[in-house]
């Protein structure tokens, strides 16, 4: 299995699990429309914390499949790639703004969008590493 094929691969269960993270967030915990979190109980704090610390991991996966891509000299895997980086960062701006902005919808709308944008980068850019010599 070539490194862009672990990669991605990694990103996918990444991506599964910040996505379940997030519901969970979401359906049963809810955040202080304040932005005080010190008022959430200790498991709640938990996941918002795993939440967080899952999306820094997701953009610096992200940030290796686009090194990755670029070594391999690959147009339609660096394509993949591109999509897969500007997925996540734009989930992650959004999830920063949702954070401290009062929660509107909009950007948990955005994050969604990054979710799905990441996702099919990252499922061209496996679908592509079989291709690629490393």
């Amino acid at each position: 299995m070539t490194r862009l094929a672990r990669m991605s691969s990694a990103e996918v269960g990444l991506l599964g699990l910040q996505f379940v993270l997030g519901m969970v967030l979401n359906l049963y915990i809810g955040l202080p429309s304040n932005g005080s979190m010190s008022s959430l109980p200790v498991p709640s704090l938990i996941v918002l914390v795993l939440h967080i610390v899952v999306a820094f991991v997701l953009v610096a996966v992200a940030i290796g499949i686009v090194i990755s891509a670029l070594m391999a000299k690959n147009k339609s895997v660096l394509s993949g790639s591109l999509v897969v980086v500007l997925g996540v960062v734009i989930a992650f701006a959004a999830g920063v703004v949702f954070l401290y902005d009062g929660q509107n919808n909009i950007y948990s709308l955005i994050m969604a969008l990054g979710f799905l944008a990441s996702t099919a980068g990252t499922q061209r850019v496996r679908a592509l590493a079989v291709l690629v010599r490393e």
